[in-house]
């Protein structure tokens, strides 16, 4: 162990990133529908939280890194915490009391991107308080199948606590609709209000609702509320099925409200058909915010990531 002490803390950094950060693309890739089913799951009982990471296997633990020295943990702690997902009541509430028990600062101030799913919305305000760094913020909407869920009213006041405490710069959603739920809409209700007061959101990746026809659509207030934000510059369509389906499934009115947006620079998409079609298709400034982006990448097109 003494020999670790010769490496260089930024080469040591950089090492430990490898296995410690969760990467962009599995925080907004398609690990993130239902947090990562079909990938490799690990769940860190130090953070309480899971990093669906596909190229690692469970049996891989990245807090077994930290157990190295004492240097290790220091320069490696940071990064574990980084992203945060939480995917159960369980983890929420033991990563709420590892940041409760914690001398003020870190760890929460280490937590920079924060992801959790439907069922969790409600306790968000445990967490919040104890992230102040939060740059990237990601919901997943997607109603789970849990006994009681779409029948008892949703605490919405511990959501709009925890958002009016944040100042992200991204904000992810996803929906899929075959599963209607009263809860979901409060939720969506309360995000929608989160989303026109934000003075800080720069990017807005979207991926759309699909419904029961097996067609994709916008939430009409979704793309309102889009319209008034005072500072939402570039909405990103990140996924291959809608940018194929856009031209025929997604009502124009909805993007030319968005388009509505003063601030607005660009609407990001995979099809490059899509460009053509939107000019017969859709409203003028609608057309011409569309920008092709097979990629996706943020620092491709010069947009700020955090």
């Amino acid at each position: 162990m003494a020999s670790s002490f010769c490496v260089p803390e930024e080469l040591l950094l950089k090492i430990l990133s490898y296995n410690l950060v969760l990467s962009d693309d599995a925080f907004t890739g398609h690990a993130f529908t239902d947090f990562g089913a079909g990938a490799a799951d690990i769940h860190c009982a130090y953070l309480a939280v899971s990093y669906p990471l596909a190229d690692i296997t469970r049996r891989s633990s990245p807090t077994a890194q930290l157990l190295v020295c004492r240097r290790w943990a220091r320069v490696g702690t940071p990064l574990l915490y980084e992203a945060a997902v939480l995917r159960t009541h369980a983890q929420l509430h033991a990563f709420a009391r590892a940041l409760h028990g914690a001398a003020p600062g870190p760890p929460g101030t280490f937590v920079h991107r924060l992801r959790f799913g439907a069922s969790c919305g409600a306790f968000l305000d445990r967490v919040v308080p104890h992230t102040p760094r939060v740059h990237t913020l990601a919901f997943s909407l997607n109603a789970p199948v849990e006994r009681g869920f779409h029948s008892f009213p949703y605490p919405s006041a511990g959501l709009r606590a925890a958002l009016a405490q944040l100042h992200p710069r991204r904000l992810l959603l996803e929906r899929e609709g075959f599963l209607p739920s009263k809860r979901v809409e409060e939720m969506m209700c309360v995000i929608r209000g989160a989303l026109v007061h934000w003075d800080s959101l720069v990017r807005r990746p979207l991926r759309l609702q699909r419904d029961f026809s097996n067609h994709f659509t916008m939430d009409q207030e979704l793309a309102i509320a889009m319209s008034h934000s005072q500072s939402l510059q570039y909405v990103s369509m990140f996924d291959d099925r809608i940018a194929r389906d856009l031209g025929e499934t997604v009502r124009p009115s909805c993007l030319a409200v968005v388009a509505q947006n003063p601030k607005l620079k660009a609407i990001l998409c995979r099809g490059d058909e899509l460009k053509k079609e939107a000019k017969e298709t859709y409203p003028r400034r609608a057309a011409n915010l569309l920008v092709h982006d097979p990629a996706q990448s943020p620092s491709s097109l010069g947009i700020p990531q955090n």
